[in-house]
């Protein structure tokens, strides 16, 4: 085929379909951001430090597995990249702060385990009303707080055998152990708590830099190195 300066020019080539490729894209961007934040978990809890350089690593890869997946390159692709590797980076750090924090949590409830164990004993052990209430008491008692064993009603006594004893029995005949017990209510303690993702000024300044570092190299290597 001539051009109109009678130059021979090269037969167009078919254009694929951009919706398929955006999505294969967008989908080996995303496996590769789980993949590598939960790679940069392991590596910041195994070593016990955290590696801020592997954020700008987690967007280049980000970057070229979504321009490989997608095959072209285009501000599209390059956004779908940056909001994968914003979720990869921060997605890493809540991983990390949330394992401190359960450890931290874990090892401190672990150190009440025996007197847990001796309350439940005493529980089980509790045989007239006397005894029922003043542990009753004792369960109902909240921190700073004296004890109120005439707070203790009739009905609480006499549902002590069905509903107290079978809560603690676990515990005081050993059929719990301290690994389960510790695991158990820590779970507990991290509903109600949020792990701070952010530390310090001197964090929140690197963890800034390592964002930008790596949502715009994703972004940039994305789009195809485009200057369009």
């Amino acid at each position: 085929m001539e051009n109109s300066y009678g130059m021979k020019s090269s037969p167009a080539r078919p254009k694929q379909e951009s919706g398929p490729l955006l999505l294969r894209g967008a989908m080996a961007g995303l496996a590769t951001g789980v993949v590598t934040a939960v790679g940069w978990c392991f590596l910041t809890l195994a070593t016990n430090a955290e590696f801020g350089i592997a954020a700008w690593g987690l967007g280049i890869a980000i970057g070229f597995a979504t321009l490989w997946g997608s095959k072209q390159g285009g501000i599209v692709p390059g956004i779908i990249a940056g909001l994968i590797a914003l979720g990869a980076i921060l997605g890493g750090k809540y991983m990390v702060a949330r394992e401190v924090v359960r450890q931290g949590v874990s090892e401190a409830i672990a150190k009440y385990y025996e007197g847990n164990v001796a309350f439940a004993r005493k529980v089980c052990a509790a045989d007239t009303d006397d005894e029922k209430r003043q542990i009753l008491a004792k369960i109902n008692q909240k921190e700073d707080e004296p004890l109120k064993p005439e707070a203790v009603t009739q009905d609480e006594i006499d549902a002590y055998d069905a509903k107290v004893k079978p809560e603690h029995e676990p515990l005081a005949t050993g059929k719990m152990s301290k690994e389960q017990w510790t695991s158990e209510h820590t779970a507990k303690v991290l509903k109600e708590i949020s792990p701070p993702l952010f530390g310090g000024a001197r964090d929140q300044l690197f963890t800034a830099l390592w964002l930008i570092l790596g949502i715009g190299s994703a972004v940039r290597i994305a789009a195809g190195f485009s200057k369009s």
